[in-house]
């Protein structure tokens, strides 16, 4: 039965406020026919242009900190850099707030550390007692903790360049193993 055809009986359809995941039913209910997947791919092509348009956007700063990642725990070489332990499961550590974007994609900045020892370990990094940590870092790493003390209280950037740091960890990154990304 099309909607145009309703019994009396039958109230008719409520409309309901879509959730902007769902947009694409409203207009695909409305034209009784699925979005053409074309568009949707020149849309989705279009907004990521729009991202890369300026040097500043959150698209590179997201890029340049998964590489930065990458060559922290590459540089770690499958040791956890806390406890000396081998480990599968590294992750990268920043010693200094990412939220200081001077040092976010800064190599001295950073530490492999394995996932237990960094999110779940009381006295790990990210633990209650985090103060043991830089204990901990003051007298095993004294040139770490040196860094991390100068630029703790570093203010927050307006503008940083993230293209540029994307461009440099590339590099540093095809030296470390040869290859691109």
């Amino acid at each position: 039965m099309k909607r145009t055809e309703i019994k009396r009986s039958q109230k008719p359809l409520k409309r309901t406020a879509l959730k902007r995941s769902q947009k694409h039913l409203k207009r695909s209910w409305i034209k009784n026919k699925p979005p053409d997947p074309e568009k949707i791919k020149k849309r989705r092509a279009a907004v990521k242009a729009q991202k890369k348009q300026s040097d500043y956007s959150t698209y590179y700063r997201d890029r340049a900190t998964k590489l930065w990642s990458k060559i922290v725990r590459l540089r770690a070489g499958g040791v956890c850099e806390f406890t000396g332990k081998q480990s599968d499961t590294l992750e990268a550590h920043h010693l200094v707030s990412v939220g200081i974007a001077s040092c976010r994609c800064d190599l001295d900045c950073g530490m492999a550390i394995s996932a237990y020892d960094h999110k779940q370990r009381d006295d790990g990094p990210h633990g209650f007692r985090d103060d043991k940590f830089f204990e901990w870092l003051k007298v095993n790493e004294p040139e770490r903790y040196d860094y991390r003390e100068q630029h703790k209280n570093d203010k927050p950037d307006e503008k940083h360049n993230w293209k540029e740091d994307e461009d440099r960890l590339k590099a540093i990154f095809q030296d470390m193993t040869g290859q691109g990304k």
